[in-house]
């Protein structure tokens, strides 16, 4: 016996996708030939179809195989035959899909998520008899840009111009800490919107972030240490930062015999303040390139992803 199987999908309830589970409603549309409910409808007073309560007539024993609960039956695996010539009653029952699959007439939209495709095919690699219904749905992306990766993007920014604020200004390292923490309350709110799961890439990009900020947070107070030293620099950190942290002082002399000549004068004793300056600016560029490369990347293979 051949049982066709369609599926009506009513609603999407919600998707938890820490636990990974999609919640549905809807309800299966199931037909088959019952070769013991035959008649002519002229012998029986011109009675083409009649109605019976579905507790009189033999179901298909169908289960629900990735529901979130233990599997229950949806009918009934004999066939109560009250009149037979045979002791026993052999019947395969071959399940198989409609030739409508999933119907989408009834659903409720839903504002979070929409129905891309769906897709219903016989698992045939499968000893059972098996129909499997393929749903496939597509998240609005304003949600998650505007309450996460934006915020994220504007924090790792501001993070980075840790770098321009001068050591002797004396904000430079409450400004860095506050940024971290500011950063870490808003990985704790969103937290429980992020799924479990280590192949995240949205996760993945918090956690370059939430080090980016340790990174700074670490560097800055090695650098305010060092800014207020009061020793002289060592002739080798002298020649490893003198192309960068050198300093030119030009003053125009203006003369009667050369009225154009410029003179330049070079400090080449070097400070401490000299060394955090220039650790600045590199470290600067270094955060944002690769803070915009990463950046770059993680939205690009989510767009190409999602």
């Amino acid at each position: 016996m051949q049982v066709d199987l369609d599926f009506y999908l009513v609603g999407i309830n919600g998707i938890d996708e820490i636990t990974q589970k999609l919640t549905t409603t809807g309800f299966l549309f199931i037909s088959w030939t019952d070769e013991y409910l035959i008649w002519t409808p002229a012998s029986h007073g011109g009675v083409e179809y009649i109605y019976v309560s579905q507790s009189d007539i033999w179901k298909p024993d169908i289960t629900l195989q990735n529901g979130f609960s233990k599997l229950k039956e949806l009918g009934s695996s004999f066939i109560n035959v009250q009149i037979c010539q045979t002791a026993n009653s052999i019947l395969d029952v071959n399940v198989t899909k409609g030739s409508r699959g999933i119907l989408l007439e009834a659903l409720d939209p839903n504002g979070v998520w929409s129905v891309v495709s769906t897709t219903a095919g016989d698992d045939v690699l499968s000893s059972e008899s098996r129909v499997v219904f393929t749903i496939t749905l597509e998240r609005s992306s304003a949600y998650y840009v505007m309450n996460v990766i934006v915020p994220v993007i504007l924090l790792g920014i501001l993070n980075v111009f840790t770098f321009v604020i001068p050591a002797d200004s004396g904000e430079k390292m409450g400004y860095s800490i506050t940024v971290f923490l500011a950063f870490a309350v808003f990985l704790t709110i969103i937290s429980s919107e992020l799924p479990k799961t280590s192949g995240s890439l949205l996760g993945n990009y918090l956690m370059f972030q939430m080090g980016m900020g340790t990174f700074v947070v670490a560097v800055t107070a090695l650098e305010l240490r060092i800014h207020h030293r009061k020793d002289k620099v060592p002739n080798k950190i002298q020649r490893i930062f003198r192309s960068k942290c050198k300093t030119r002082v030009k003053s125009s002399d203006k003369t009667f015999d050369n009225p154009g000549k410029e003179k330049e004068s070079e400090d080449g004793e070097k400070t401490w303040s000299d060394i955090t300056s220039t650790t600045d600016f590199i470290l600067f560029w270094v955060s944002l390139v690769s803070t915009f490369i990463v950046t770059v990347t993680i939205l690009g293979l989510l767009s190409s992803k999602y």
